[in-house]
């Protein structure tokens, strides 16, 4: 079951057992750290990893930070304030909350983010060097082969990589089968 820490700054859920474990950071999409959000940080722990949710609205009024699916307008007014320094700040920080926990492996963590949040878990890569793990060349092809899927619904990315999440979880969590 997972829980806001550090002041509510993120949402972490723990694997069960004992033992050190990898550790990852989940990025949001624009709608903020939702039930769906909470739900994915849950699953991840799941698979035996501490999985930790930054909210990258904490600096938005509290109503504005978690917005509905059909409130698009909303999404994009809150993705538009936010500056990539702030974001690179979060994310370190969540970072330092995983490496501060005693379960988590240190040298075993990853980022991985969705939408908004996979444009910035391709940044961390850089930002972050070697605070986290990742496989560059992975992260560049992933990048490479994201297209825009047009739909009734509106239009949404989607990534042609081979399941890149779990290729994500791969790089640090090798021995747990998917």
């Amino acid at each position: 079951m997972g829980e806001w820490v550090d002041r509510g700054f993120a949402f972490r859920a723990m694997p069960e057992g004992k033992g050190k474990v990898p550790g990852i950071v989940i990025l949001m999409e624009a709608y903020g750290v939702n039930e769906h959000f909470r739900g994915l940080t849950e699953r991840l722990s799941s698979w035996g990893m501490v999985a930790v949710t930054p909210d990258l609205y904490h600096r938005l009024p509290q109503e504005r930070r978690v917005v509905s699916y059909e409130d698009r307008e909303t999404a994009m007014n809150n993705l538009s304030r936010m500056k990539d320094a702030e974001a690179r700040e979060d994310i370190a920080r969540a970072v330092r909350l995983l490496k501060e926990d005693p379960r988590v492996d240190g040298g075993r963590i990853a980022v991985v983010g969705f939408c908004m949040g996979g444009r910035l878990a391709f940044l961390s890569s850089e930002w972050l060097g070697r605070e986290i793990h990742c496989d560059r060349q992975e992260m560049r092809r992933a990048a490479s082969t994201i297209h825009v899927q047009n739909s009734r619904a509106g239009s949404k990315i989607i990534s042609k990589s081979n399941d890149f999440l779990q290729t994500s979880v791969k790089t640090i969590h090798p021995e747990k089968p998917l």
